[in-house]
């Protein structure tokens, strides 16, 4: 449980988890008010309001489930209102309840003057707070240009749209990709690039200790400031001028050959078992299972049983976390051995 919530400290453990309740109540309960604002007048009192509930606890928690119609979100499209505010829940659901309740803590300080300036106020945050934030901007305004570019000059998506919908409907697929899975158009509609860069975001996934799937955006982030700290000839992993602990680069290395032996050995088998399939729709089925982002592009119900059940482990292994299922499978109580040391060549 403390691994899955990113939480260090069993202290206090019953108060933290009736705190991730209620907070999730409020935000859910809030968002389906203003969602009823577009749903009772469509719907009708009591649909209007039993769909925007159901709306808003399937974004907050990244399931990515609709009950308004059989071509998911395509009618909303020129919703801003509905796919803001879906789009907002999936982030915030995403982002890890550490993170909501330090920024809720940081946010007190401030309306009570301690500092008096805002900047101050947040001066504070730890590294895992600031690295998760940043990262969240970086993929989601990247995945918003990158969709943009792929889709701007195709018809079927964003290329009949007028530009403010092409910009709310790349930022909705920007949030949605990184596992919810909503769509305002077709999945299998995109090119090839955006499917690629669709694959990108939902792999990377969320925060630690949130409703997303994926390796997480924190152990993305230590692999690029390892990468930065080799080219530079660096000892140590530095962010914001804190050194990140050994331990946690390594995990973070392992995450990631974890992570991708599984999705080479899962794609390898899906390509084994069904070569009459596009090869570029299985590795989409492979990335959308490990992302637990639950689309395909219409090519699961083509799937023999050996496909179904690598799509199983694939998707089981990525909601519980990489780092949780390493933990339950590796860590032993072994005595450490020092051997003689000695050189490979590499590169």
């Amino acid at each position: 449980m403390q691994a899955a919530l990113n939480r260090d400290t069993n202290t206090d453990f019953l108060d933290f988890l009736f705190s991730i309740y209620r907070f999730t109540f409020v935000v859910e309960l809030l968002a389906a008010a203003v969602i009823m604002i577009d749903f009772i007048p469509r719907y009708g009192l009591f649909n209007g309001a039993f769909n925007a509930l159901f709306l808003s606890v399937s974004a907050f928690t990244n399931s990515g489930f609709d009950n308004v119609g059989t071509n998911d979100m395509a009618a909303f499209i020129h919703n801003p209102l509905l796919l803001i505010v879906l789009a907002s829940l999936i982030i915030a659901g995403g982002l890890g309840f550490s993170v909501w309740f330090e920024l809720r803590e940081r946010l007190a300080l401030y309306f009570k003057g301690q500092p008096r300036s805002f900047r101050l106020a947040f001066r504070k945050m730890s590294t895992n707070t600031r690295l998760v934030l940043q990262m969240t901007a970086i993929l989601l305004i990247g995945g918003i240009i990158l969709i943009w570019i792929g889709e701007v000059r195709n018809p079927l998506t964003l290329g009949n749209l007028s530009f403010g919908d092409q910009l709310v409907s790349s930022f909705f697929k920007s949030a949605s990709t990184r596992t919810a899975g909503y769509a305002t158009f077709a999945y299998q509609d995109t090119t090839s690039f955006t499917k690629f860069v669709y694959m990108i975001l939902t792999v990377i996934g969320g925060a630690p200790g949130g409703t997303a799937g994926g390796i997480k955006i924190t152990t993305v982030a230590i692999i690029a400031l390892l990468f930065r700290a080799e080219l530079q000839s660096y000892s140590q992993v530095v962010y914001n001028k804190r050194t990140i602990p050994s331990t946690i680069v390594r995990q973070s290395v392992m995450i990631v050959l974890f992570f991708g032996t599984l999705g080479v050995l899962g794609y390898a088998s899906l390509l084994l078992s069904h070569p009459h399939l596009s090869a570029l729709d299985l590795l989409f089925e492979t990335a959308s299972a490990m992302g637990t982002l639950g689309v395909s592009l219409n090519v699961t119900d083509q799937l023999n049983m050996l496909g179904r059940v690598v799509l199983m482990i694939l998707t089981l292994t990525g909601r519980v976390g990489p780092i949780t299922l390493l933990l339950a499978i590796l860590q032993r109580n072994q005595t450490q051995v020092n051997y003689a040391k000695t050189d490979v060549l590499i590169g």
